[in-house]
């Protein structure tokens, strides 16, 4: 992470997601009306946000909703959503060339640098890069950045896949590897109202995670959980105690998972490598999570300690 940012960059007020929805919904209507294309190459435009300080109370009801407790510092699951909404209003910058509704979400890494205390001021930044092909459409990657002064402090890569929008070819249809899928450490119960409780902690008010009359309104037979509402309890389950920052997290989505429903989770941590988690001998925590029911992945990711923080 961490390209050479171009000097197309726009500074703009950090924006609610909430009306970033409304204009993604007007802009699916009006492309749907004009049969149009906005063309087929990301925008070079870099979104910047200046002044932005993390609020305490916000990080602790979304870290307690992710099954977690408050910390010192502002959590890596925080710092994601909190950049989140500058990363949607640069999907729908005018010459972005993916529809933004209907987006899947297939990886997200996220590199927690430094520590980022609640009276810090940040500056947010988001850009675009890697349009490339996919079997089922095309991906892009969206960068969220925060920068305390001149350190960078927080990155986090998104991949996000427009299904059926092929601007870039199509990509054969990769192999998986197989996942084992036994040997469950947890379960999680979700219930009907997982996807607004985490609404409410978020801002992410997408329909399709509210209601299984909101998403079948766009097509889903039910409510959705916000995939990184699993990934946040996901990495709540997985750091060691008393770590907040120094480390690589990375979720790779699968299946989505439905509302209501359980998730089996199977917890596999790794010890004693040279470079592992100040004050335990932890090196990299694996997880992967699938439905009790069908069987199936909904997603599988780690979190590794960052060789710079490492404590030998």
């Amino acid at each position: 992470m961490g390209d050479a940012v171009t000097s197309h960059q726009r500074t703009v007020e950090l924006p609610a997601l909430g009306p970033l929805y409304a204009q993604a919904a007007r802009q699916a209507v009006a492309a749907k009306l004009s049969r149009g294309r906005r063309g087929s190459a990301l925008p070079e435009t870099v979104l910047v946000s200046e002044n932005v300080s993390p609020d305490r109370e916000a990080d602790r009801r979304l870290r307690e909703t992710a099954g977690g407790r408050a910390g010192e510092h502002a959590s890596a699951e925080y710092l994601h959503v909190l950049g989140f909404p500058l990363a949607v209003k640069l999907m729908l910058e005018p010459d972005f060339p993916l529809p933004v509704l209907g987006m899947v979400h297939l990886v997200n890494e996220v590199e927690y640098l430094a520590p980022v205390a609640f009276d810090d001021v940040l500056t947010v930044r988001a850009r675009a890069e890697r349009l490339a092909p996919h079997s089922a459409g095309t991906t892009a990657d969206v960068v969220v950045e925060m920068l305390r002064g001149d350190e960078l402090v927080f990155s986090s890569r998104a991949t996000n896949l427009a299904r059926g929008v092929f601007l870039a070819g199509k990509a054969e249809k990769q192999a998986q590897e197989p996942l084992e899928l036994s040997g469950r450490t947890a379960q999680w119960t979700l219930g009907a109202d997982a996807g607004r409780a985490w609404a409410g902690v978020s801002g992410d008010y997408n329909p399709i995670h509210l209601s299984a009359l909101t998403a079948k309104g766009l097509g889903m037979p039910s409510a959705i959980a916000h995939g990184m509402y699993t990934a946040s309890r996901a990495l709540e389950s997985s750091l060691p105690p008393g770590v907040e920052a120094g480390f690589r997290w990375t979720v790779r989505f699968m299946a989505p998972v439905r509302l209501p429903g359980r998730v089996d989770l199977r917890i596999d941590v790794e010890r004693g490598a040279p470079e592992r988690f100040a004050g335990s001998d932890v090196s990299a925590v694996r997880y992967t999570g699938w439905s009790a029911k069908t069987g199936k992945p909904h997603f599988t990711g780690d979190v590794e300690q960052l060789a710079a923080s490492a404590s030998a």
